[in-house]
Parts: structure tokens; C-alpha cells; sequence
């Protein structure tokens, strides 16, 4: 997978996130994925969890599903992606409104149903073609698979050791740090965990040493910057806890830092932020107040 001789199937699931790490925004279209787990969900009668609609989309034999959901048009539409993924879905679209886990009758026991919202949005879908619906696309839900080294063009006499090369999979972060790594020195010692911005490091590329074009930001504003991105964290860490939904999808690291950087106060301010739409900001206003 990755290579030029992917088979479409496989080009197809990178197609759909190839433009994430070239794009400031980090939002995808899953209109369609959107409309397919949300009419589960309706379609079983808003009387389950989550796990209930994704073995519904992906054709499963469960006894759990009774055969006259079998017959449906949408039963097992969703064999493409694997459970993992739909419920990464899930989670996104209960952070955006679209959803939401309320108790059931029994202990312990929760029921997944529309929101006001995700029902218009789906009322709104059934005339839609193509369906659309912008969500951030996180690690979850738009994996990436790397090949290192490069699939790309080898030098002659290296083919022969090229092609017991084997595929790694390595997540964005990682990717990132091993390209940190060996593409650049800091001019003073920085630790791996550092939150300094990038811009204000000295890059040393083979044969000459030039600084970011960008102005040095001062070590107070580093320093405030670094402070305020470490309270976020801790912020975001109880928020998504009350919330019971993982911190990565109320707020991205991504997105922490530019609240650190732009430190809005306002809930207009706040929506500026590459990668917070309107129903994201609604859920990270509690955040505003540490800034």
C-alpha cells in the first residue's frame, strides 16, 4: 500500500486524505460515511449503543441484528472500513452535536441517538447528492501509511537491495519526529518534548545553514506560549473527561498550540483557528476561560 503498484482499493483510501498534510486545513469531506452510520442509527431505532449500527454496516451475522434489518438497502454498506474506524466516527460526530450517548433503561447501559441536529443534517442529506459534511480529519479516521525508504526511483545497482525493503506504517506524529530528527540540528539544545515553535529554530541542510524567513519569536513569548499550550493540555484532559470522549477529539495538539499562539477570548476568535468549526468551538469554550 503506498506504492505504485497499489491496487485502486487501496489508492482510494489514500486519495481521501491525501491533501491533510498539504493543507493548513485539516477538515475532510465524510458526508457519505456520515449519512451511512447516522441512518444506522435511526434505522435500528435509536434503541442501541453504537456497536449495534456498525455490525448493521458492515453486514454482520450477529444474533444481535434480526433478519429483517438484513433485508435493508443499507445493511452491509460499510464493509470497507473496520469497526475501529466507524467508532472513531462516532466519537467525532458526538463532538460536533450530530450525536449523542444518553442512559439507557438499565444500569450501566448506554443508548446512542440524533441529536436535533444530526437529524436535520440527515433530513437535509436525503435530497443531497453528493452528500457533504466537513470533519476534522484526525489520525483515527485518516490513517497514513509511509514507506521508507521512498518507493520513488532507486539509483542503478540498488534495486536488488530495494526490493527486500519492507513497508513500514508509521502514524503522522511519528513520521514528523524521525523527519525533525534527521532533517534538522536546533541551534541550542532542545529537548524531544519541547513545545518551542518551529519557526524560531536554526535549519542545517548539507552544503548550507539558513534561518526560518519567518520573524524569531522572543524566548518571553516562547516561554508564554510553552506555558499557556501545557495548561491547555491539562484543560482539555478534564474537559474530555466530564465530556467522556478522548481529548484528541475535542481538540487536536495542533490546534492547542495555535490557541497558545493566537490566545483567543471570544467565541468568534476561537473559530478562526484552522480546524475548529462552530460546533467545535461550542465544545472548547470552557477553554477560553484559562486564557
Amino acid at each position: 500500500m503506498g506504492t505504485e503498484k497499489c491496487c485502486d482499493n487501496c489508492r482510494s483510501r489514500l486519495d481521501q486524505c491525501s491533501s491533510i498534510d498539504d493543507s493548513d486545513d485539516a477538515s475532510q469531506d465524510f458526508g457519505p460515511q456520515t449519512f451511512q452510520l447516522l441512518s444506522a442509527v435511526k434505522i435500528l431505532g435509536e434503541k442501541f449503543g453504537i456497536g449495534l449500527p456498525i455490525l448493521f454496516l458492515q453486514g454482520s451475522n450477529s444474533q444481535r441484528l434480526e433478519d429483517k434489518y438484513r433485508r435493508h438497502s443499507l445493511f452491509g454498506t460499510g464493509k470497507d472500513q473496520k469497526e475501529s474506524w466507524w467508532k472513531a466516527l462516532s466519537r467525532q460526530l458526538m463532538a460536533e452535536g450530530f450525536l449523542v450517548e444518553v442512559p439507557g433503561r438499565q444500569k450501566f447501559i448506554r443508548i446512542c441517538t440524533l441529536t436535533e441536529k444530526g437529524r436535520c443534517w440527515l433530513h437535509e442529506a436525503n435530497r443531497e447528492f453528493p452528500k457533504k459534511l466537513k470533519l476534522e480529519a484526525n489520525e483515527e479516521l485518516c490513517p497514513r501509511v509511509f514507506l521508507l525508504p521512498s518507493s520513488k526511483t532507486v539509483p542503478p545497482g540498488a534495486e536488488q537491495h530495494s526490493s527486500n525493503r519492507v513497508p513500514i506504517e508509521l502514524t503522522a506524529e511519528k513520521k514528523s519526529n524521525l523527519e525533525k530528527m534527521y532533517s534538522y540540528k536546533a541551534s541550542d539544545k532542545i529537548s524531544s518534548g519541547s513545545n518551542i515553535p518551529e519557526k524560531s529554530i536554526i535549519v542545517h541542510s548539507p552544503g548550507k545553514s539558513y534561518l526560518s524567513s519567518e520573524p524569531v519569536i522572543s524566548a518571553e513569548e516562547q516561554e508564554t506560549q510553552t506555558v499557556l499550550y501545557g495548561i491547555l493540555v491539562e484543560a482539555r484532559q478534564k474537559h474530555a473527561g466530564k465530556m467522556d470522549v478522548p481529548p484528541a477529539i475535542l481538540a487536536t495538539n495542533k490546534i492547542l498550540l495555535e490557541m497558545a499562539k493566537m490566545r483567543p477570548t471570544t467565541f468568534e476568535n476561537m473559530k478562526r483557528i484552522n480546524g475548529v468549526s462552530e460546533g467545535k468551538a461550542t465544545m472548547l469554550t470552557p477553554l477560553l476561560e484559562v486564557i
